[in-house]
């Protein structure tokens, strides 16, 4: 059975209004599917205080509550990617939704990037008379439409209004307890003695969360100019550093999102800003093997892959279109500049 996760930010131990609007969409989604809808709930301890929290999951329909103990505060990156990475592998979503937030912005693209999904940062779900995503391109008035077939990973979107149907009665629920494996490594949380949680219906303890994390090392700069939904994205590695400027002046002209995938200076963007199931064409310039590898990971492989000046691949590629130029960039690169791809 599909599930349905949302993501839930609290405030001095209230629920925020936006997380309620989330889980009021996802339980639409879930009941179109016949999907299961998951809370996902982080927070430094769990104590009889807090028994509300998940009370009020209950009343906004969610199905079960996954809740992430030993999570340290202030939430941000460094405490809030590991568990939720942790929690998208046991747990893969078909959609994970989450209230428009600073927080949110910051991190979805990272779980969207980990999940090889679907990002839509601005977007109207609609579940009659079936499931589409309606993903809107801020600035210049156009959408595009995503059926459910169209749907084949993960889809990562935020929700931007807060609940529109009062609370219903609440319910018994059922709790999954996990915990931080940073709560174990600096020894100093609060449990309740063995670690259950009490009060719900069933606490099933779970293995510490992996301590390394796996999202993506490309390193990048948000240029807000370039536009959202480009259908091209251009990957400079670092065996085509000394020709980065000639790039990225190219890259500009043809408004298309540059990823730095060395430590060089200069702009970039992140490639979620595009539209991933739309993109026609990745262009590779002067990647090493690691650097094809993470790329081959991260982008989409149905796109046509064009390769300059990077190293040989030795074995066989899953990307079913792709081509090798040979020859040095200096020669490569200016013919390359000048024609209309």
């Amino acid at each position: 059975m599909a599930l349905i996760l949302t993501v839930v930010e609290t405030r001095k131990g209230v629920i925020s209004q936006a997380s309620l609007g989330a889980l009021e969409v996802g339980r639409q989604v879930a009941s179109s599917r016949g999907a299961t809808l998951y809370a996902v709930l982080l927070l430094p301890a769990y104590d009889r205080l807090q028994q509300d929290l998940v009370a009020q999951l209950s009343a906004y329909r969610a199905d079960r509550v996954i809740l992430v103990t030993g999570v340290q505060e202030p939430a941000c990156h460094a405490t809030w990617v590991r568990p939720l990475i942790e929690v998208v592998d046991r747990f893969p979503p078909a959609f994970l939704l989450w209230g428009a937030t600073a927080l949110a912005t910051e991190l979805a693209p990272y779980l969207c990037i980990h999940l090889k999904g679907f990002y839509a940062p601005l977007c109207r779900i609609e579940t009659e008379p079936q499931l589409k995503v309606n993903w809107l391109r801020p600035g210049i008035q156009e959408s595009t439409e995503f059926f459910e077939e169209d749907l084949e990973n993960a889809v990562v979107a935020l929700v931007h209004h807060g609940p529109r149907t009062p609370p219903a009665a609440t319910s018994e629920i059922e709790v999954i307890a996990m915990l931080d494996s940073g709560c174990s490594r600096d020894g100093d949380c609060d449990h309740d003695g063995d670690g259950e949680v009490t009060g719900e219906k069933t606490a099933d303890k779970t293995r510490p969360v992996s301590r390394e994390l796996s999202t993506a090392r490309i390193r990048s700069v948000p240029v807000p100019e370039f536009p959202y939904g480009s259908d091209t994205v251009v990957a400079l590695g670092r065996l085509g550093a000394a020709h980065e400027e000639a790039v990225a002046h190219w890259c500009a002209r043809e408004e298309w999102p540059l990823l730095r995938m060395h430590d060089g200076d200069g702009p970039g963007i992140e490639w979620w800003k595009t539209s991933v199931m739309a993109m026609e064409r990745v262009i590779l310039v002067g990647c090493s093997l690691e650097e094809f590898e993470l790329a081959e990971s991260t982008l989409p492989t149905t796109a046509r892959w064009l390769c300059l000046g990077c190293d040989p691949i030795p074995t066989e590629t899953g990307i079913p279109r792709i081509r090798f130029v040979p020859g040095s960039l200096e020669n490569r690169l200016p013919q390359l500049f000048e024609q209309e791809l």
